[in-house]
């Protein structure tokens, strides 16, 4: 890739054919959207998660398939995959977004139950009520074909009548409460489908066409490293900018928010590049943490806490570049801080 260092070696061919194979089926399966043929889309995704659990797919690719289920009325399934899903695309703020919007949150055991609970307890009401009645109808049956009771059982008989009337009535009125909430709920539930339908429709078009987003990003990265090599910091922090912001999780993010940081300092050392560099540093993409850049920005990091008079968290920065990259000019630099903070 273009500015990776020399010195981390080459990339496993292995794995890189992996990926070649799975963006290849990828844009098959883009095309078979396009043209509408859903289900044989949706045939190939499954396909790039079967048979390459050993390699992290693109989050790009996750999104695709949960929508391309939505699309296929496949809810469950969709929610199924999603639950399975990694924990770093599961709980991505695209993914997020996307569980929320479409209700696709995975329902936790104590909140099925509770589900349970409810619709039994408004079974349980709805057999008091018939009850109710039923016990109603006998006791004025009774009364009326036993006249030579005595008055004060009568009297006992009607009160007792009049009591379950008006539990029966408490009865209705909860009956009926809950009716109206499942029938509101269901209505709410049918507008959001409609909603979300129309949204899916609109998705074809853009929503399922990440491979020109990847793409892009991955041009503008090439664009923007020519830029610094030949010292056009201006140019170069654009096109950077704009290829981190179409796709951080593709294999060239990682150069891409480096070489901006680069670029920022060389076109101004003034310049404020800590949301940067903390960006880079709290990445969760496996690009970043195995990232051939990672000593020397988590090197800026502890430099601006030397800044800040946080030597400690300084000091635990420094002596894991020196620990874990003893071949890097970074270390060398690391061990002569740590001498500095320690005199």
């Amino acid at each position: 890739m273009i500015g990776k260092k020399v010195s981390q070696g080459t990339v496993n061919k292995s794995v890189l054919d992996q990926y070649k194979e799975i963006y290849s089926m990828y844009h098959h399966a883009t095309r078979l959207i396009k043209e509408d043929n859903l289900d044989s889309a949706e045939l190939i995704l499954q396909e790039i998660f079967n048979a390459h659990k050993d390699i992290q797919v693109p989050i790009e690719m996750y999104k695709t398939y949960i929508l391309l289920l939505l699309t296929n009325k496949k809810e469950k399934q969709a929610r199924l995959f999603l639950s399975n899903a990694p924990d770093e695309i599961k709980y991505a703020g695209e993914i997020l977004q996307i569980q929320q919007k479409y209700q696709l949150v995975v329902v936790e055991k104590d909140q099925k139950q509770r589900n349970y609970m409810s619709k039994k307890m408004m079974y349980s009401l709805i057999s008091i009520l018939i009850l109710c009645m039923i016990g109603i109808g006998l006791k004025k049956f009774d009364v009326l074909n036993r006249p030579e009771k005595a008055s004060k059982d009568v009297n006992v008989l009607k009160a007792q009548i009049k009591d379950l009337e008006d539990k029966n009535k408490t009865m209705e009125m909860q009956v009926n409460e809950a009716n109206k909430k499942m029938t509101e709920a269901s209505a709410s539930k049918q507008t959001e489908q409609q909603e979300n339908q129309s949204e899916l429709e609109t998705s074809k078009t853009n929503s399922l066409k990440p491979d020109t987003v990847v793409k892009e990003s991955v041009e503008s990265y090439e664009k923007g490293f020519k830029h610094f090599q030949n010292k056009n910091y201006e140019q170069a922090i654009e096109q950077l900018k704009l290829s981190y912001t179409l796709d951080s999780t593709n294999y060239s993010s990682d150069d891409a928010l480096y070489y901006l940081i680069l670029s920022e300092q060389r076109m101004n050392k003034k310049t404020n590049v800590r949301p940067y560099i903390s960006e880079f540093v709290n990445q969760k993409n496996e690009f970043f943490k195995k990232s051939p850049y990672y000593d020397d920005v988590i090197l800026m990091q502890a430099r601006w806490f030397i800044t800040d008079g946080k030597n400690k968290e300084a000091e635990k920065l420094l002596t894991e570049i020196v620990s874990k990259y003893k071949k890097e000019w970074t270390a060398n630099t690391a061990a002569r801080l740590l001498k500095s903070l320690n005199k």
